[in-house]
């Protein structure tokens, strides 16, 4: 059995099956496989294999859904349990029955979908089956080098890449240097629609000097599949001591001396530096150099 799996963003061949007979491929994710100039886009390729049962699996945006070389398949549990979705069926859903003439509608298509001359879905899906699967997309701190006392903003994005609304998860984003782990915020997301997005921006203010790699995760979903893309690392912190203008890791002559190309520079001047304002004020003046001459001699743990 080759189930609960997702196939997506490949090129070549998602799932392969080469001599093979008697097996069930059912309940699998095969989507956004497309052509590039590395391949063709194939979710299952099939080469010589006989009598497998392929069912109530989902085929979307594929440039090929199914490639068969020499093999004959089953391509659906027959009715009413149904086949395969299949993003690229055109047919309607106007009837019902094991010969699909009878009144009403429930969920099949009233045609087959045709994979080739020895291959056909009798029962394809017209709504894809439940894909619970939501990602980590984006993790970004608004500022990568600051003082201690100084805040950073961590704004993360998460993609409902699924195919049903979900909701009631968490997002959680820290702080990682060596083997310490700093929460830097949570929030509670109570829903999401379908291919959409939602972000949360939390505001750090470190408590130590230090380089941070910023980690955010969002809980798995009951019943989710691919679970690898629930945690995202990406981007650090700097987090210097304040003085280290330079940022060497210690405040000295050679800090006070890079202040100094910015003396009197405010933030529209071309010699402004933002690392150089260490109190924050718009403008550079003794003030930060006191501020660097206050620290003088301290080197970072």
């Amino acid at each position: 059995v080759i189930s609960k799996n997702e196939v997506s963003n490949g090129w070549s061949g998602g799932i392969f099956l080469t001599n093979a007979y008697d097996n069930r491929i059912i309940e699998n994710n095969l989507l956004n496989n497309v052509l590039s100039f590395l391949g063709y886009g194939i979710a299952l390729n099939i080469e010589t294999s006989f009598n497998n049962a392929i069912y109530h699996n989902n085929f979307i945006n594929n440039t090929y859904n199914v490639f068969s070389l020499d093999s004959q398949n089953i391509f659906d549990n027959s009715y009413p349990s149904g086949g395969n979705y299949w993003s690229s069926y055109t047919g309607k859903d106007l009837y019902s029955g094991v010969f699909q003439n009878e009144t009403g509608s429930d969920g099949i298509g009233d045609t087959p979908y045709t994979i080739d001359e020895n291959n056909t879905d009798r029962y394809p899906l017209t709504e894809p089956r439940e894909i619970r699967d939501i990602k980590v997309a984006t993790v970004s701190p608004s500022r990568s080098q600051i003082y201690l006392g100084w805040s950073t903003n961590i704004t993360v994005t998460i993609k409902n890449e699924g195919t049903t609304t979900v909701g009631n998860f968490t997002i959680r984003c820290k702080a990682v240097s060596g083997d310490v782990e700093i929460t830097i915020g949570t929030m509670e997301v109570a829903q999401l629609t379908p291919l959409n997005t939602t972000t949360a921006t939390f505001q750090w203010t470190p408590e130590n000097a230090a380089t941070y790699r910023i980690e955010c995760e969002v809980s798995i979903l009951e019943g989710e599949i691919d679970f690898l893309d629930n945690t995202l690392a990406d981007g650090t912190v700097n987090v210097r001591m304040v003085g280290d203008v330079n940022g060497d890791d210690k405040v000295d002559i050679k800090d006070l001396v890079a202040v100094i190309p910015s003396f009197g520079a405010s933030p529209l001047h071309p010699n402004w530096n933002p690392l150089a304002d260490l109190n924050r004020d718009n403008v550079i003046n003794m003030r930060d150099l006191g501020l660097t001459a206050k620290n003088f001699g301290r080197i970072r743990q």
